[in-house]
């Protein structure tokens, strides 16, 4: 009988453990990134102030203007030995199914007498830092420019919206302008 007491004793005691060592738990995690770049390098693309967007530049459209409400420009500088040549990796198009938006994508110097702007931006280098221009070396500070082509844009069967001034079909879109700096240092 002592024996019974004994073993049901234990019985209870692991019962009670293993319900506390199945508690629930939730697990969370952090992305984190970390870009560090040398401040006496050779050559350096960097945002003007904090980081590049991280998060989606959220636009909007506008039926009167048949454009983007407000598309905001990203400041960034470069700073080189060198000339610095831009290309985009891939095409710019917001997408959602077989719905299409292209982007033109463009670069405006501010100070054009230390940087040349690109008016559109493609898979073909793009000379937009040019070191003649900046003999000692300084950044120089750009905007990137995000705008909607209306030139083969397509509706939800991926057809072509015919017309001068077509509309996008209605639609969540989601793009990813990926570009490559480059510089012969």
């Amino acid at each position: 009988m002592k024996k019974f007491y004994k073993l049901a004793t234990c019985a209870i005691g692991a019962t009670l453990f293993s319900a506390a060592a199945m508690a629930a738990t939730i697990d969370r995690s952090v992305s984190v990134t970390a870009t560090i770049t040398d401040p006496a390098g050779a050559f350096q693309v960097d945002a003007i102030s904090g980081t590049w967007p991280v998060t989606p530049i959220a636009v909007s459209w506008n039926d009167q203007t048949n454009d983007f409400n407000s598309p905001s420009k990203t400041g960034f500088k470069i700073k080189s030995s060198n000339d610095v040549t831009v290309v985009l990796t891939s095409n710019a198009v917001l997408t959602e199914g077989r719905k299409e938006i292209p982007i033109n994508v463009s670069i405006e110097a501010s100070e054009p007498t230390k940087g040349t702007s690109v008016s559109n931006v493609t898979m073909i280098p793009a000379t937009v830092y040019e070191k003649a221009k900046n003999a000692t070396g300084d950044f120089t500070t750009y905007q990137l420019v995000l705008e909607p082509s209306t030139t083969n844009m397509k509706d939800a069967n991926g057809v072509v919206i015919p017309g001068p001034n077509p509309t996008p079909a209605p639609g969540n879109y989601t793009a990813s302008v990926d570009m490559i700096f480059e510089s012969n240092i």
